[in-house]
């Protein structure tokens, strides 16, 4: 391939990490051209050396008839410099890179301390080709221009700066002084001011060639590292990233073109002066003109930016949002969790209130439920963020009761609607004014607990400051508040249950009979003995037998009758029999109760041998 990585990589160069903003592809391109740029100097180095001295084609080293030769030193300077820049690309040994640098550091600075020395003639300058006196544009037979001789003197370091990886700033810098000073011999010949190329003085000019291989030197330096320091805005893919890449070259390109446009068109055919007023007048419109276009693209960039800001805004809001709505489910779920594992409606409050308040950054709640009477709504439950504060918040809650339509609780009663009052001193329906003076209380929500459309509970929220962007957080509580609902009904109908059911338990451990439980295959399930001893015989002798087997045959039979009449009306049966315990009959009434649905039959034998005595005597 082109561009073989550096030693250190042994794959494509990659962009620095943590640099953002700049185009893989733009680094890539500058540093295929560092290399292509350094084998156009090294080879066209070479020809001039040994086509254009060496062999003695002229118009090798003079490329313009009559102008002055790139000398013999200048050629060996710009092949090792381009040797140099290939081998650091190419990954080759460092040493050919610190030689060729070493190489271009003693040509330029010999050079230079000869100019300023003023020495004619050291032998060093016609070291590898004799120039006869006479040359054109040339101080000293074979000396190269003191311009050229400076861009050495700062390639060569600059060379030894890219073989230690280090001083990127430094080496870019002096990369660019040399493609200033090289553009400006450049543009000298462009424009047919000899002075810009060096011919100052007793100095030598700087030949054609010599400028425009040194520009491509200095651009191959710089674009040996494009992504870093001084270049780096260069391959940007921000704005001034593109407004370089596009309005430079235009400015560069359109200076030139009006400059020879003024030399060899307007001062040809009118005045020298005339070509530089037009000059001036042409470049002072295109850089208005630039501005301008610069501006609008500016102009469009900021446009763009405001449009991703926004976008980025509205991105977060999203984000937000979807956030809020994810802890807003796991919310209600642990909700609806607590809820349901709760054994009762305090319990579930326990663990609903806190979690609400301390998930909204709420101050306190209540619950309150209608009364058993149904007429009025009183507080069952009262939460505090601050312990301090709680026990006189119960206090104060406990002491009020709300009609239909009164209050905060009792308007959520009324309509089963969630009501919110972002400021309680604003709102005239407020009837607790003690909650902000003494607890600081600022607003208030309040939601419905629903169950089949009807309001079993009003969950109450007291806030220290308005509430913000509420309505999701309402309508999550009122989802806690649907499934509260659908609870505490459970719950009270589990309560009345349980109250019901001791009090049965209660009246029936009150009731001085036997009770027996009969299968449906007259098996003997359970029983009750009361505690009166001699009035029953023991139960073991019938659980778990039939009534066949626990009973001799005539009253086995009897109320065998009997059960099956209760299961076939449903109604009471009645059955009157003697039954002899140790030795002595016993007169027994027993009741007879069929249950439909199972089959089984429920017996209260109650001993009425006294009653039957007393009416006997």
């Amino acid at each position: 391939m082109l561009v073989k990585p550096p030693p250190e990589s042994r794959e494509f160069d990659p962009v620095p990490e943590g640099r953002g903003a700049v185009s893989p592809v733009l680094v890539y391109r500058h540093r295929v051209a560092a290399e292509v740029l350094g084998w156009i100097a090294l080879i066209a180095g070479g020809a001039v050396l040994v086509v254009g001295w060496w062999l003695g084609v002229d118009i090798v080293a003079r490329v313009i008839p009559g102008a002055v030769t790139m000398k013999a030193n200048t050629a060996v300077g710009i092949g090792a410099a381009g040797l140099g820049i290939v081998a650091h690309r190419r990954g080759w040994w460092p040493g050919v890179v610190v030689v060729t640098a070493t190489l271009v550091t003693v040509i330029g600075w010999v050079t230079v301390v000869e100019y300023l020395a003023d020495v004619r003639w050291t032998g060093f300058d016609q070291l590898l080709a004799y120039e006869g006196p006479g040359a054109v544009a040339t101080s000293y037979p074979g000396r190269m221009g003191a311009n050229t001789a400076f861009d050495y003197a700062l390639l060569g370091p600059a060379l030894l700066l890219l073989t230690a990886g280090r001083g990127i700033r430094v080496r870019q810098t002096l990369a660019t002084i040399t493609v200033v000073v090289a553009a400006l011999a450049t543009l000298g010949y462009v424009l047919g001011v000899a002075e810009l190329s060096g011919l100052i003085g007793h100095a030598t000019r700087m030949a054609v060639n010599t400028s425009v291989l040194h520009v491509a030197l200095g651009l191959s330096l710089l674009y040996c590292d494009p992504d870093r320091a001084l270049m780096r805005f260069v391959v940007s893919t921000h704005a001034g990233g593109r407004i370089v890449r596009i309005f430079v070259p235009i400015m560069l390109g359109s200076g030139v073109a009006i400059a020879l446009l003024a030399r060899h068109a307007v001062a040809r055919l009118w005045s020298p002066t005339l070509a530089l007023q037009l000059s001036i007048a042409v470049l002072i419109g295109m850089g208005c003109l630039m501005v301008i276009v610069i501006g609008r693209e500016v102009d469009h960039i900021d446009d763009q930016r405001h449009r991703l800001a926004r976008a980025e805004g509205e991105l977060r809001e999203s984000i937000r949002s979807k956030d809020e709505l994810i802890d807003q489910r796991d919310l209600l779920q642990q909700c609806v969790n607590d809820i349901a594992s709760s054994p009762d409606i305090d319990t579930a409050f326990d663990r609903m209130f806190p979690r609400v308040c301390g998930y909204a950054g709420w101050a306190a709640g209540e619950a309150w439920m209608p009364r058993t009477d149904g007429g009025r709504l009183k507080a069952v439950y009262a939460f505090h963020t601050r312990a301090a504060d709680l026990e006189g918040f119960r206090e104060t809650s406990r002491s009020l009761s709300f009609a239909p339509g009164n209050g905060m609780p009792g308007r959520v009663w009324n309509s089963g609607q969630p009501v919110v009052i972002p400021d309680i001193s604003d709102d005239p329906t407020w009837v607790r004014p003690d909650l902000a003076t003494r607890f600081g209380i600022r607003a208030a929500v309040a939601v419905p607990a629903l169950s089949a459309q009807d309001v079993v509970a009003v969950l109450l929220f007291h806030l220290e400051s308005p509430p913000d962007d509420y309505q999701d957080l309402v309508a999550t509580i009122s989802t806690v508040a649907s499934q509260l609902g659908s609870t505490i009904r459970h719950k009270v109908a589990e309560e009345a249950l349980r109250i019901s059911e001791a009090i049965n338990r209660s009246m029936l451990e009150a009731i001085p009979d036997l009770m027996f439980r009969l299968g449906p295959d007259g098996t003997y399930l359970d029983f009750r003995v009361p505690d009166t001893p001699g009035y029953f015989p023991p139960p073991e002798r019938f659980i778990g037998r039939r009534i066949e087997g626990a009973l001799p045959p005539d009253l086995a039979g009897e109320l065998s009758s009997a059960c099956q009449r209760a299961q076939e009306s449903g109604q009471l049966q009645t059955w009157e029999y003697q039954y002899e315990i140790d030795g002595r009959l016993r007169d027994r009434e027993a009741r007879i109760v069929a249950d439909r649905g199972s089959g089984e039959t429920i017996v209260i034998v109650r001993d009425v041998t006294d009653r039957k005595e007393a009416i006997r005597k």
